[in-house]
């Protein structure tokens, strides 16, 4: 909308966040699919998965880890991280696409944390999207 301004500092649901993988040039997706579906058809997560709730850091890295490893079609490993403390209670699905994103220096952490907990912004979703389509390696 013209003169409309974005707030960097806010925060995204998960609709949202599978609205903004599913647009990316990833070409998982067909044009106009149904991206929250997709995504559970394809596994990345179960049909009881709450689209409207606040998107946390963790849910975005193992989306976008996901569709990684899906692109890639890579099995994954859980090797890169190994200093992460704050994944133990994820699931190992989730822990292998996470790991993708680590290995790549796509998402980083700070002190051994990704502070999966935390709810993600839309400056940090935008900044991890960026080095996912246009990597550093």
């Amino acid at each position: 909308k013209k003169g409309a301004t974005i707030d960097a500092k806010a925060t995204v649901t998960r609709a949202q966040l599978a609205q903004a993988i599913g647009t990316a040039e990833f070409m998982l997706f067909e044009e106009g699919s149904d991206f929250k579906a997709e995504m559970v058809k394809l596994g990345f997560v179960d049909a009881s998965y709450d689209w409207n709730k606040t998107a946390t850091r963790g849910d975005a890295f193992t989306l976008l880890g996901k569709v990684f490893l899906e692109i890639g079609g890579e099995e994954g490993t859980t090797k890169s991280i190994g200093h992460i403390t704050d994944i133990a209670k994820l699931d190992d699905a989730s822990k292998k696409a996470i790991n993708e994103l680590v290995e790549y220096k796509i998402v980083t952490g700070n002190g051994g944390k990704l502070m999966l907990d935390k709810n993600i912004t839309l400056e940090h979703l935008c900044k991890i999207m960026d080095s996912y389509v246009n990597p550093a390696w």
